[in-house]
């Protein structure tokens, strides 16, 4: 998937001029960078939810969206709001529920189907946002920022569980976050934009093994050149 010379600007600030990269298909490509520098504009660039100039190449259909708000409907259960989204991709109700199901027993939190969001914690919440996403069949994945404001624990269970399910799909995945931990555990690839307008400023193939990358060797070592660069560089 790739964007080609976008520009976009609010009033008199340009965000971007001219970008363009290409996001590596079937991996997950995670983008650091500090706060109002176009991180979430690109995303809302590529799931066509603001106006922009360029072109967005080789995404078909719509792409799976998840925010760091749940945003689910209140008046409906968890199982309820997946057979909202998906009343148009499967008629069948019988192999809905299943795949429902399914996707809610992966994310351990089949128990909770008859729930409604308000009762739910913001952990558990997320993981419905996430079977959402997942059970949408669509080849890209957004994600902005969805685990923000969650502790540590929930964090590390929730990208675990993530990375498991994407091994199955292997979507093509674009992730926001301003955690270099989070970046680190996820990533296949990381890039980190900065500037006005924004331009890519560092960007780095992570070939590390999910399951080794909790290891504290391994962290540290590319911890530690992303900090030295953020340290080193002015934005």
């Amino acid at each position: 998937m790739e964007v080609s010379n976008i520009s976009q600007r609010y009033g008199d600030r340009v965000i971007f001029d001219n970008f363009s990269y290409v996001f590596p298909e079937n991996k997950v490509t995670v983008i650091l960078g500090h706060s109002g520098v176009g991180k979430s504009t690109l995303l809302k660039i590529i799931s066509g939810t603001i106006k922009y100039d360029g072109e967005v190449i080789n995404i078909k259909g719509k792409g799976s969206i998840v925010y760091a708000e749940q945003r689910l409907l209140p008046n409906l259960t968890v199982i309820n709001n997946l057979h909202y989204i998906m009343k148009g991709i499967e008629r069948d109700k019988l192999i809905r529920t299943k795949l429902i199901e399914n996707t809610l027993e992966e994310l351990d939190i089949l128990k909770y189907k008859d729930t409604y969001p308000q009762q739910l914690s913001t952990g558990m919440a997320q993981r419905v946002a996430l079977a959402r996403a997942f059970l949408f069949p669509s080849k890209v994945m957004l994600m902005d920022e969805p685990f923000r404001g969650l502790d540590i624990g929930m964090r590390v269970k929730l990208i675990d569980k993530y990375t498991q399910m994407w091994q199955k799909n292997h979507k093509t995945v674009i992730w926001v976050t301003h955690d270099v931990n989070e970046a680190i555990l996820l990533a296949h690839r990381l890039i980190i934009i900065g500037g006005a307008p924004a331009k890519i400023i560092y960007e780095e193939n992570i070939n590390i093994p999910h399951h080794l990358r909790y290891s504290d060797e391994n962290i540290n070592y590319i911890h530690s050149k992303i900090i030295n660069f953020f340290h080193s560089n002015i934005f």
